[in-house]
């Protein structure tokens, strides 16, 4: 369970983020976790992150990888991701339905097989078991060499990609509803030509507030996990200090213990100026009393 997105915040630059819970069933138990990390990279240049079966969408990652070429445009990449999942999936079909049953696709498939239909029951069972506990979807996104932009896909697995550029973001997992409505009514809100030149600390904290906002759904949680890149602009990774701290002003911001212009200028401190959590500390300390802080922290509940 998860929420992943991606955000255009320049033609030439954008950002992702994703949150690091994961839920794990096996013989009827289901246990969440807050430790999956789903971004990843394909060189300095290429974001990817992964919703839904976390095991499939590390080894597809995996498996891609090495294939991946700087010369490569954002939609060939994300094709080859999408080719590694149908040839993925066919291995895992082979081995645990047609060798397990002694049957063919044909058969599985067939109308009117004469197969015995208590096998051709339990196939079909085992089948769409496998389909559904090996299905993810990646968002690809990042400096597209070829077109000179920052470029976004979607990619389901076993579907083909989708080009998602033109909405300036994406969205993927569980709790994507609740982000997508999130990151489209602060577009909505923006003047048009706002809207190609975001800028990153606006952006990061669009997409922060998707975040927490799909913090509702019981499949979402743990620490917001952010990359970006662009441009001349390798990709760079939020540290956790930082991404703690920058969650955490925007909780604060909704209580009203802290305002708006406060909390954009430590946005725009972390993410433009580079600086890290030892930097901003004292301007933390000197803007939020003690005694609030304390308040704050035990009749609420930060995230940390």
């Amino acid at each position: 369970m998860t929420i992943v997105a991606a955000l255009r915040v320049s033609p030439e630059m954008g950002i992702a983020c994703a949150d690091e819970r994961t839920t794990y069933t096996s013989a009827g138990r289901e246990r969440s976790y807050d430790f999956s990390r789903k971004l990843d990279s394909f060189g300095d240049y290429v974001i990817v992150g992964a919703s839904g079966a976390t095991v499939m969408s590390d080894e597809l990652i995996r498996r891609v990888k090495p294939a991946v070429k700087p010369e490569m445009t954002i939609g060939d990449i994300t094709k080859i991701l999408r080719d590694a999942s149908i040839q993925r999936k066919d291995e895992i079909l082979e081995t645990d339905v047609y060798r397990y049953f002694g049957i063919t696709p044909e058969q599985l498939n067939q109308a009117n097989s004469n197969l015995d239909p208590s096998l051709l029951r339990e196939a079909k069972i085992r089948f769409e078991r496998i389909m559904d506990n090996n299905s993810c979807g990646f968002i690809v996104s990042g400096y597209d060499t070829v077109a000179r932009c920052f470029k976004i896909y979607w990619a389901p697995t076993f579907i083909e990609p989708r080009d998602m550029t033109e909405l300036k973001y994406d969205t993927a997992g569980s709790g994507s509803d609740l982000a997508d409505a999130s990151i489209a009514d602060s577009l909505q809100r923006m003047k048009p030509d706002e809207r190609d030149n975001i800028g990153l600390a606006r952006g990061c904290r669009m997409l922060m507030g998707a975040v927490r906002a799909s913090w509702h759904n019981a499949g979402v949680g743990g620490r917001t996990q952010v990359i970006w890149t662009g441009k001349d602009k390798p990709k760079t990774e939020l540290g956790y200090k930082e991404s703690d701290t920058l969650q955490n002003l925007l909780f604060l911001e909704t209580k009203g213990v802290v305002g708006r212009d406060f909390v954009d200028g430590v946005f725009r401190d972390v993410m433009e100026q580079e600086a890290r959590y030892a930097d901003v500390r004292k301007r933390l300390i000197r803007a939020i009393p003690k005694e609030v802080l304390t308040d704050t922290f035990f009749v609420e509940g930060l995230h940390t």
